[in-house]
């Protein structure tokens, strides 16, 4: 603010500091003194800005503590940041240009560096109390966190099934040969041997991707004999490794069997857990492993909500690279609420005192109006069971991972255990039944105006209720400063939720983070017993007009039509399976439906592998059932999104071969039956048929075959029909047209406008039509051809190449007409002919075939057709022409060769040219063009002697041409801006500017 105040000044008084004189100086002066006031109050309040500032509440109060220097950072702290072995260290994430300066800079404040991260903007270090300190004293740092750990969206649960009946995936694998065959899957979570239940196995391989083999469920044949390993994990006290991604391989390759399989923790060994990483792991699984799919169950609480974030970004990159890309939608139900900022009150609250441990508290004036009436407008009530971690964000740009300038609108976060805002009623502070477990119920980062950078636009509250429950407890978001007009979202994420007394925007949408980009896929959950009716944790998205929301682009800048409103979740799958990994049996929560949507991509793409990812993922959308009435739709809503993921319908009824009868040569009329064959029985009603590639487009009708593997459409011959080698028109040529068709085995009907079975082997292409026949259809007899060869002649002795479409019988010397000409004699057979003619006289010599004159094997009459040729005895003549007349000496002249009809050999050594330089020549044909440039004065001749060139029937030249420019010397030079004139106006400027010079130093010029 200061330098805009400075800005200000300069630009107000800017008229009276070039003032001349006495006055200019005063002015000069009084700046002087006023700016040096201003730096000093800069310099002020630069002193009271302190870089702790930079670190987050919890950790500032920490570190405030005196008994933190005797138990150290790391036991303080061991509840809520990952174990790094120390008591007196733990992991941080610093917010910082990565480069070789301000990585000294880190290093030389003792603090370990464990991984860097350039495209990130991120550093992670293990620091003491003291080295955080010095870490945050950096002005390169921008700011100092402590990691979150990612959070996975399984559910506890009693219930063992199966998802393969419910989407028809099993039918695919059992009846045929559809099982994933040609994908490569990447499934992410935390960890796939780390546990018991699961085992090490053998790893082999020093770089990644590494190759497992031999854990238990490898060995029973619950996985793939062979998993390619991009990233390990990590296991420790604070981040206990499960196997979760052990279990979710296991649902994907009972459904998918046929597919490779690759795995990436969301963590790297021995690091902190960071957004960073498992943006990082993401690219190593489409680099290394080269994945065609990929799915995770993971989140982190500090995800952007309002634009992409490193991991929707790595996502994102994926897709647009070819990819599909699933995550976990979540299981946070609708314990979400998205509404505007409002004040309770018009008082402002100074915010003075800042941290928490100066006894500083806010007094509501500044609290969030919730809108439930009464005396505690800025209360919300909340009826909470278990451990929960409570996130606001709002729509401000974040500056981590280089996102943007951070948010410039300032927000904390409270929990109380009665509507009045006092510290003493804070849940922290030890109340029955409400027991802290070393955890904080109050955020209140740094963004805004208050300390520097701007920070990240989220604050999060983390916290462990003892007791069952459910706990009467108060929300209160305070408007420390800033911008005007935020709109809020918080999620709730707890074992249950209520909102006793309502309130303003409450029940709304739960989904955040990377599932909410553009091209990822979001999965919600939806119980394998009861599959049409979403889960009751299942999160909410949002749809149309009331989409998620995104402002910003991944630099923080507004998007074009901000929001940009997306429609999700996109897909639902079962979820309640059964898996060998004890842990996990059953297995529920969106966690556990992502992998059998995944295993339908895969099917679906292996069925059809000519696809896009977008076009499977459209088709998958396209054939989701909606799981609110059972029936097939397209219908869309905020908790299940299209519906139930149907792997038979998405993959279709796969084409195995088409074949026709009959399977080659010309075929002039009748019928052409076409046998489409499928990976197994189709019944089939009404009249399907398939669009061929014929001139008009014609059909092929379904004839016969319903209840087999072989569907057979008849194609009849109508007169006027065309088509040089019989195809399919394309991949999606059939078409119901108004019928059904019906998988037999699984009793999936496809009907009218169902995109599932069009999808055909593209024309040309291995097992379509045109692979395997060769059928040509004419109806209207063949095409006849007449060339003159060559087209020139210089005698009289002439032939003509007569070719047809089709071979032809009866051609003779009385099949032709001829114009200054006579037919002597055919030979050839079959399709190809030649003509022998001899010309009447010089000139052009007309072939001529009537229509219908000769034919072929099936009667029909040839087309009419016709050719020239020329009998040419005349040589060609010359004109030249120069563009002037007249030229100075060393100047060019352009020349033009027209000669009376095209030559060849023309070239510049045909040329002679006195007086003058060639250049180069170009033209073809009967003009010719060539610059020449003259030489002294005098005349200037170019000359082409008779019979150096020759016309296309070999005729030479018989005359000369010649033509002549005059060359005359060059003028007299002149000086152009020297004269008297000029020279006596620039002295008279230089004196008047010297006069005045010397007028404005008597009165404005300070001597020195």
């Amino acid at each position: 603010m200061g330098m805009s105040i400075f800005a200000g000044i300069v630009g107000r008084f800017r008229s009276f500091l070039v003032a001349p004189g006495e006055s200019g100086r005063r002015w000069g002066r009084a700046l002087l003194t006023c700016t040096l006031l201003l730096g000093a109050a800069i310099q002020v309040q630069a002193a009271e800005t302190s870089p702790l500032l930079k670190l987050p509440a919890r950790l500032r109060e920490t570190l405030a503590d005196p008994a933190t220097q005797t138990t150290g950072i790391g036991r303080t702290l061991r509840s809520q940041v990952k174990a790094t072995g120390h008591d007196d260290t733990i992991f941080l994430q610093l917010d910082v240009i990565v480069n070789d300066a301000n990585l000294a800079a880190i290093s030389a404040t003792g603090a370990s560096v464990t991984s860097t991260s350039v495209r990130w903007n991120a550093v992670s270090v293990e620091a003491t109390a003291d080295q955080i300190v010095a870490l945050a004293n950096l002005p390169a740092v921008a700011a100092v966190k402590v990691p979150r750990s990612p959070f996975h969206r399984a559910q506890p649960g009693t219930v063992v099934n199966q998802a393969g009946a419910v989407i028809h995936a099993d039918d695919l694998t059992t009846t045929s040969n559809i099982t994933g065959i040609g994908q490569t899957v990447g499934i992410i979570s935390d960890s796939i041997n780390f546990t018991t239940a699961v085992g090490t196995g053998t790893t082999t391989g020093s770089i990644a991707p590494f190759t497992l083999t031999g854990t238990l469920p490898q060995s029973r044949g619950d996985l793939p004999a062979s998993i390619q390993i991009v990233e390990f994990g990590t296991n420790s006290v604070r981040d206990p490794a499960t196997d979760e991604g052990e279990a979710m391989m296991e649902e994907c390759f009972k459904l998918a069997p046929g597919a490779t399989y690759a795995f990436g923790s969301c963590n790297k060994a021995g690091h902190d857990p960071s957004q960073q990483n498992m943006a990082d792991t993401i690219a190593d699984l489409a680099s290394k492993s080269h994945c065609t799919i990929m799915a995770d169950d993971i989140g982190f609480f500090d995800e952007p909500m309002f634009q992409d974030g490193p991991i929707a970004q790595a996502a994102n990159t994926f897709v647009q690279n070819g990819g599909i890309y699933l995550s976990a939608y979540g299981n946070d139900g609708v314990q979400g609420i998205q509404t505007g900022y409002l004040d309770v009150s018009t008082t402002v609250d100074p915010h003075t005192g800042y941290p928490l441990s100066t006894g500083f508290f806010p007094t509501g004036n500044d609290f969030h109006d919730w809108g439930i009436g009464g005396a505690t407008p800025g209360f919300l009530p909340l009826d909470i069971t278990g451990p929960f971690t409570i996130t606001l964000e709002w729509n401000q740009p974040f500056h981590s991972f280089g996102l943007g300038a951070g948010s410039q609108s300032n927000y904390d976060m409270y929990l109380f255990t009665n509507p009045v805002a006092s510290k003493d009623n804070l849940v922290d502070a030890i109340t029955p039944g409400l027991n802290a477990s070393q955890s904080f119920t109050v955020s209140m980062e740094n963004q805004g105006t208050i300390g520097s950078p701007a920070g990240d636009p989220l604050e999060i509250i983390q916290f462990q209720i003892a007791g069952g429950g459910p706990h009467h407890v108060f929300l209160a978001i305070d408007k420390v400063g800033g911008a005007s007009g935020d709109l809020l979202r918080v999620v709730i994420h707890c074992n249950t939720l209520a909102f006793p007394s309502g309130g303003a925007g409450v029940q709304a949408m739960t989904g955040f983070g990377h599932p909410t980009a553009a091209g990822v896929l979001g999965i919600a959950a939806a119980r394998f017993s009861t599959p049409n009716v979403p889960e009751s944790f299942t999160s909410k998205g949002g749809i149309g007009g009331a989409g998620v929301p995104f402002f910003f682009n991944t630099t923080g800048g507004a998007l074009a039509g901000a929001p940009q409103l997306r429609d999700k979740p996109e897909l639902t799958a079962p979820d309640g399976v059964a898996t060998s990994n004890s842990g996990f049996n059953p297995f529920f929560g969106t966690s556990a439906a992502v992998p059998n949507a995944t295993a339908a991509a895969a099917l679906t793409w292996s069925a059809n592998p000519t696809l896009t990812n977008a076009q499977v993922t459209a088709r998958m959308i396209a054939t989701a059932k909606d799981i609110d009435g059972g029936a097939a739709s397209t219908g869309n809503d905020a908790i299940s999104g299209h519906g139930m993921v149907e792997a038979q319908r998405s993959a279709g009824v796969p084409v195995t071969n088409i074949t026709a009868t009959p399977s080659t040569g010309l075929v002039e009329a009748g019928n052409i039956d076409i046998s489409v064959t499928f990976a197994f029985p189709v019944t089939a009603t009404g009249t399907p048929r398939l669009a061929l590639n014929t001139t008009p487009a014609r059909f092929a009708t379904f004839l016969s075959g319903s209840g087999t593997t072989a569907l057979v459409f008849r194609y009849t011959i109508t007169t006027g029909d065309a088509s040089t080698h019989l195809d399919l028109a394309n991949a999606n040529a059939l078409t119901f047209n108004g019928g059904t068709m019906t998988a037999t085995s699984t009793g999936v009907t496809f009907t009218a406008g169902d995109p599932i079975m069009l999808l055909l082997p593209t024309p040309g292409a291995t097992n379509s039509l045109g692979a395997n026949t060769t059928i040509d259809v004419d109806t209207t007899g063949p095409v006849a051809t007449i060339v003159g060869n060559p087209a020139t002649k210089q005698t009289s002795d002439l032939t003509f190449d007569v070719t047809f479409a089709q071979a032809v019988t009866g051609l003779g010397t009385g099949s032709f007409t001829v114009t200054n000409g006579t037919v002597t004699s055919v030979t050839g057979s079959g399709a190809s002919y030649v003509a022998h003619v001899t010309a009447t006289a010089p000139g052009t010599v007309t072939l001529s075939i009537a229509a219908n004159t000769v034919f072929d094997a099936g009667s029909l009459g040839n087309h009419a057709a016709s050719g020239t040729a020329t009998f040419d005895i005349v040589a060609p003549t010359l004109v030249i022409t120069p563009t002037l007349n007249s030229v100075v000496t060393t100047t060019s002249v352009s020349v033009t060769f027209t000669f009376s009809e095209a030559v060849t050999g023309f070239a510049v050594g045909d040329i002679t040219i006195t007086n003058g330089t060639a250049g180069a020549l170009t033209g073809s044909g009967a003009v010719y063009h060539m610059p020449v440039t003259a030489g002294s004065p005098g005349p200037l001749t170019i000359t082409v002697l008779g019979g150096t060139v020759t016309d296309l029937a070999n005729n030479a030249s018989t005359t000369d041409a010649t033509a002549t420019v005059t060359v005359t010397e060059v003028p007299a030079s002149s000086v152009h801006g020297c004269g008297l004139g000029s020279m006596f106006a620039s002295v008279f400027g230089l004196g008047l500017l010297a006069l005045m010079a010397w007028a404005r130093g008597r009165d404005g010029v300070t001597k020195r």
